[in-house]
């Protein structure tokens, strides 16, 4: 790999982390929400919460008017009948489309009012409201010749009853709709929001530490950012007197502190002396790690000279598997003796790194 590349960090990795889980999340709420929108406005059109019962169930709201049967649609046990009818405004036709309830037109088929012929002349209550685009008026009366068809006590009881039905199907059927549908939606916000805070957090470059990633200004201030009065910059510096002393300055500045590059790149582009892998695992364990320090990488801030250090003692029980999870870590033996540097490519190969204070056996 190389080395100068955008390389990922440790806390470069987590943040990667966080921006994927993050666009997944939006990917996810983008696909509730849009797959919530159609439903609920389906549901909302089409089976609103309207009260038609309060209307036709009213025997204020109709009105006693005279047609002619155009046509009349024939009985349908358990269905509505149309009717067509003119009834005339001022002289003029007007031709209306028209129903009765199931239970009206059941007793219009057995009074057989179904079987009169067009153009007969009725006297009819109809009321003059619909609920819907394409809707039809409901007619609770029919006389013919003073002949009782249906009255209009059992019409409008009737036809009262069958709304308040129907209205109860259409709320019932508003929400099985609109409760998984909000429900979606709800959810696809949730994920929305939960994604767009991900991909804020993995965009800020927190610090990664042992432990967790620090998600806050306060939680970066409790980072242990010197190590016996020694910052980052120092300890940079040391650590290349120590284990790369041997490497030229062009050299240096231009694999190990240029953006984009790692200290460590001092044992791959540089070619410091040092024990890889197996042997470097093998040599830490060894090690004397009385009056050790480790410090991991929490800013990587473009890499060279601008990455940043948390600092803290070692145990001198420390092995090599404890760090098997660890990225961006150096463990640096008293007085800069030795170090052991476990690196984000150790997956492919580059690292880790043991290498002792050149001068010294």
């Amino acid at each position: 790999m190389n080395g100068k590349g955008a390389a990922v960090t440790a806390a470069g990795r987590e943040d990667m982390k966080k921006k994927s889980a993050g666009i997944v999340l939006l990917i996810i709420g983008y696909c509730l929400i849009s797959l919530a929108v159609f439903p609920t406005g389906f549901a909302l059109v089409l089976f609103g919460p309207i009260d038609t019962a309060s209307c036709y169930g009213d025997l204020s709201q109709y009105e006693r008017r005279e047609a002619e049967l155009i046509d009349a649609e024939r009985f349908s046990e358990g269905k509505t009948s149309s009717l067509t009818l003119n009834v005339p405004s001022g002289g003029t036709p007007s031709y209306m489309r028209c129903f009765v309830c199931p239970e009206n037109a059941r007793i219009l088929q057995e009074n057989g009012f179904f079987g009169l012929p067009q153009g007969t002349r009725a006297e009819i209550l109809l009321c003059p409201y619909i609920f819907y685009d394409g809707g039809a008026f409901p007619v609770i009366s029919v006389a013919v010749n003073g002949e009782v068809y249906l009255s209009e006590e059992e019409g409008l009881a009737n036809q009262a009853e069958w709304s308040r039905l129907r209205d109860k199907e259409e709320r019932d059927t508003f929400r099985k709709i609109m409760i998984p549908s909000l429900c979606a939606l709800g959810m696809g916000v949730a994920a929305v929001a939960a994604g767009i805070v991900l991909m804020v957090r993995g965009n800020r470059g927190q610090p990664y530490i042992a432990g967790g990633h620090m998600s806050t200004k306060k939680g970066k201030e409790k980072i242990k950012r010197t190590f016996s009065g020694m910052d980052s910059a120092e300890f940079a510096k040391k650590w290349k007197r120590a284990f790369a002393g041997d490497m030229p300055a062009d050299a240096l500045q231009e694999y190990v502190d240029a953006p984009g590059c790692y200290l460590w790149h001092a044992f791959t582009w540089g070619r410091a002396k040092c024990s890889e892998r197996g042997e470097a695992s093998a040599a830490f364990d060894a090690a004397d790690k009385e009056g050790a320090f480790i410090a991991e990488e929490y800013a990587f801030n473009g890499g060279g000279r601008k990455t940043e250090y948390s600092f803290r003692r070692c145990s001198t029980d420390l092995k090599s598997a404890d760090l098997a999870d660890a990225a961006e870590v150096f463990v640096v033996g008293k007085n800069f003796g030795w170090t052991y540097v476990v690196t984000h490519e150790t997956g492919c190969g580059l690292g880790p790194y043991f290498a002792k204070k050149e001068g010294t056996e």
